[in-house]
């Protein structure tokens, strides 16, 4: 039976989002000690400066993801609670974003993430070398479980620094299992990467041609092509210390 979306109704979907949010939170902080970075909250849409017409465009579609993921998420659960439709398309597009180091794709996905969080989603960030340290550590085979489990049940997961080093064997199993069952979920991934996204490109040959079709018929690609931010010192060690 259908049941009529009111203002009480809108309430406990609501509450039952928070809920959700604060749980996953709750149970990747006793697997995996996981916390939100620190300093997640310095970057947001406002203070990225685009020196390029394609960073300009990167900033206007990553801000347009954020608006409408929320607004999706919203009409998702809605439909779960209403029509118990729990696969839906309506947010099942993530993004890739790619190029070079310190063109600003992190500064961009912690933005999105920011906007998640003002509206109470979920939604979660991990470098992809620290989370899967952090599995690692895991002695038990039910804990490894329980962290996949809140991984691909989670709105929006965002894995940055992907193919950052050499992924092979269990570390690759666990990106792969990670990435398919999300597909599976309709869930969206927003992976942040300093490879290439074009056909046999970098991605392509670190994910294996299998893995990148499913990756890329769910995602969108942005590509970062401007300077790179991170400016070395040109001072002695004594103008430093």
């Amino acid at each position: 039976m259908t049941k009529e979306f009111d203002d009480d109704f809108g309430y406990v979907y609501e509450v039952n989002v928070q809920k959700g949010a604060y749980r996953g939170e709750v149970e990747l902080g006793h697997y995996l000690q996981y916390e939100s970075p620190a300093y997640a909250d310095q970057f947001g849409f406002d203070n990225y400066i685009p020196e390029t017409s394609g960073e300009v465009d990167n900033l206007r579609l990553c801000k347009r993801f954020a608006e409408r993921f929320v607004t999706r998420e919203k009409e998702r659960i809605a439909d779960c609670f209403c029509n118990g439709n729990i696969h839906s398309d309506k947010n099942a597009l993530g993004l890739i974003l790619s190029g070079k180091c310190g063109t600003g794709k992190t500064h961009l996905a912690l933005a999105m993430l920011n906007v998640l969080d003002e509206n109470e989603l979920p939604g979660f960030y991990f470098s992809t070398i620290d989370l899967f340290d952090r599995l690692a550590r895991l002695e038990k085979r039910d804990e490894v479980e329980s962290v996949f489990k809140i991984l691909r049940a989670q709105p929006c997961l965002i894995l940055d620094d992907v193919g950052a080093f050499d992924c092979c064997g269990q570390d690759w199993r666990w990106l792969r299992r990670i990435l398919v069952e999300r597909v599976a979920e309709r869930n969206p991934t927003v992976l942040v990467t300093n490879l290439s996204v074009r056909e046999n490109g970098e991605l392509q040959k670190f994910l294996g041609g299998n893995l990148y079709q499913k990756v890329m018929s769910v995602s969108y690609p942005l590509t970062f092509t401007g300077r790179n931010r991170f400016k070395p010192l040109h001072c002695s060690a004594e103008e430093v210390f």
